[in-house]
């Protein structure tokens, strides 16, 4: 769970400022007001093939940016299932990713998406 601030609204669609950075995405629920903060999860729906859109980093501290219309995500490697499922943790969040194949080598992972296929679902707290 991270907790964001909103910055700009557009109908279902966000900008918000975090310890790990800014980003955009699409916000599910209620909407939200710009300058409030809220607690959210984020959710990503992607497929991720090593190499192109998802690689091993060597920066070790999580991080979101948003650079052209995709999302930055920088996060460490948590678990690997063999059903193609990676658990990646960006900050307090635990990330799901689709991924074609297991991992390389490495426990800190950089990945991008488009800002359309992240979502944030507010959690009351």
């Amino acid at each position: 769970m991270t907790e964001i601030m909103i910055t700009a609204v557009d109908e279902h669609k966000v900008e918000f400022s975090s310890a790990l950075g800014s980003g955009a995405a699409t916000w599910v629920g209620m909407p939200p007001r710009q300058g409030n903060t809220y607690d959210v999860e984020i959710d990503v729906d992607d497929i991720f093939q090593w190499g192109k859109n998802i690689n091993i980093s060597m920066q070790e501290t999580s991080k979101i940016d948003v650079v052209g219309n995709n999302l930055l995500f920088f996060g460490k490697i948590i678990a690997y299932e063999d059903d193609g499922i990676l658990t990646v943790k960006v900050g307090r969040d635990i990330i799901f990713l689709e991924v074609s194949d297991a991992p390389r080598e490495g426990e800190n992972v950089t990945f991008y998406t488009s800002i359309n296929n992240v979502s944030l679902h507010p959690v009351n707290l």
